[in-house]
């Protein structure tokens, strides 16, 4: 199913409308798909039922073979799943979502504050909505929807993006707007690491803004994660377009990323805390700029720290002193410096003043340095605190490219199913074991033509239990059917390669 990611149009024309006849067909080969998946005896599945099933649900622009875009086809068979799902319920065939676990995934996860963000899910530049009709607008999320929407519930959550401005009598305007995504793009250019994209992502911004009164002025703009899903995608924007070659190219730069992030700093409720932060980080980036330009005078032109210089001039006066011989003879072809050399030994005072001043100098950097390395650790660890990191996600798949451009090459995607359990590299049909280094290796980027290109975390708070993926007694029986002819035609072609064989030492 990883490999199908390009999976495409059945072979007769879809409706426009999925009916609940071929919602309802698409979710049983759905579920025949992956239980054979999870329980069958055979290495490799085709998806080919599944996916024509899919597309009789409704018109799309997928072909089956072709390759197509990983987040298009995912949006568009989760959108059918969902469908399927409230159709189902809506007829009253479904089963009742486990409400407690839905409970736990939920919980915590709409908050009603002062809404500000933006809509990334397009990678398209921030907006503001003109159309706010209050100052100090407050928004409240509407909950989940108790029947159905189990789609919506796990991977959207909604964006919220804030528009400050003042009219031209110092007014204050406020807009804000809200929007639902599905994925969050992560610029790559410039950012080296996934909270560096997430911080500029979220990063207020000044922009040119007309009020709704006429006035031009510059608007602060910010965003927010107002309600988040307990499954989060990432994109990574590993595709540019030159514009002098006017041809799409592939990024090759290395982004990093983390096995566990936390989420919390990106919150709407924690807007108040994480703009405290951001201020004491800016006062700690003064810092280590005053600290860098009261270092630079303590350095010669060359760059050599003058007790570096001073260390240098003291071995020379006291080589002179004990070994005045070996400078002399060294300086012998000058007599004048010679001579002169001959008395280098004899400044005792010019001795201990270098003496004192070099362990001034010493003392003066090793200052400097605790007082860099102490607010550089401060910056570092600004958000490692208890109050931010109560909303853990864990890395659970990687979608990764090789290939120098982005129309070629190849795909494939490693997965970790359970906290602390193997990976696995999914590449086409063939599903083989990989070591987690290896995993992260690869989709770093940097070095080949190798990188990830999508991330998937889930929510680490939310613990999946292996009788919650228990099979139905129907897929069981399915399994059990299986098995039994891939028994039966590796035992027939156990007997025909036997005759083959009998038949060839016979002649």
């Amino acid at each position: 199913v990883g490999a199908a990611a390009g999976a495409g149009a059945a072979d007769d024309e879809a409706e426009d409308t999925a009916t609940p006849e071929r919602l309802n067909n698409f979710m049983l080969e759905f579920q025949r798909l992956f239980a054979l998946m999870q329980a069958g005896d055979q290495k490799e599945r085709s998806p080919q039922r599944m996916l024509k099933a899919l597309l009789a649900c409704g018109k799309s622009k997928f072909s089956i073979g072709s390759q197509e875009d990983v987040h298009e086809f995912a949006t568009f068979f989760l959108s059918k799943v969902d469908e399927a799902l409230l159709a189902a319920e809506r007829n009253g065939v479904a089963a009742k979502p486990n409400r407690k676990r839905w409970a736990a995934m939920d919980a915590g996860r709409l908050r009603s504050t002062d809404s500000f963000s933006e809509d990334q899910d397009a990678g398209s530049k921030r907006k503001a909505s003109t159309d706010a009709t209050a100052a100090d607008e407050t928004t409240t999320a509407d909950p989940m929807p108790e029947g159905g929407h189990t789609i919506t519930r796990i991977f959207e959550g909604v964006m919220a993006v804030e528009l400050v401005a003042a009219e031209e009598d110092g007014t204050e305007f406020r807009s804000v707007t809200e929007d639902k995504f599905e994925r969050i793009l992560l610029d790559i250019n410039g950012p080296k690491s996934l909270y560096e994209s997430l911080d500029m992502y979220t990063t207020a911004l000044e922009i040119e803004f007309t009020t709704p009164l006429g006035h031009k002025t510059k608007g602060r703009n910010r965003g927010a994660i107002k309600a988040i899903p307990p499954v989060l995608t990432f994109q990574q924007k590993r595709v540019v377009y030159n514009t002098m070659t006017k041809t799409a190219e592939k990024l090759h730069t290395p982004f990093y990323f983390e096995q566990i992030i936390h989420m919390d700093r990106y919150l709407l409720q924690n807007k108040a805390e994480r703009e405290r932060r951001e201020a004491r980080i800016a006062e700690l980036q003064q810092q280590q700029q005053a600290i860098g330009r009261q270092q630079q005078p303590l350095h010669s032109g060359a760059g050599v720290p003058y007790d570096a210089c001073v260390d240098g001039v003291l071995q020379l006066l006291q080589l002179a002193a004990s070994d005045a011989g070996s400078l002399v003879e060294v300086a012998s072809a000058d007599t004048h410096v010679a001579a002169e050399v001959a008395q280098m030994g004899q400044h005792a005072d010019v001795m201990r003043i270098l003496q004192s001043l070099r362990q001034c100098l010493r003392t003066k950097f090793a200052a400097l340095d605790e007082q860099l390395q102490q607010a550089q650790h401060e910056q570092h660890t600004m958000y490692d605190d208890e109050n931010m990191r109560k909303y853990p996600y864990r890395l659970m798949a990687v979608f990764l490219h090789e290939g120098y451009s982005p129309t070629g090459g190849h795909y494939w995607a490693c997965i970790q199913a359970q906290p602390g359990g193997k990976w696995f590299k999914y590449s086409d049909a063939v599903v083989s074991e990989i070591d987690r280094e290896q995993v992260f290796q690869d989709a770093y980027g940097g070095q080949g033509t190798r990188s990830a290109y999508a991330m998937v975390y889930v929510d680490a708070s939310v613990e999946i239990k292996e009788d919650e993926c228990a099979l139905s007694d129907s897929l069981t029986q399915l399994v059990r059917r299986d098995t039994e002819n891939l028994r039966k035609r590796m035992s027939d072609y156990d007997e025909h390669v036997a005759r083959q064989l009998a038949t060839i030492s016979s002649t």
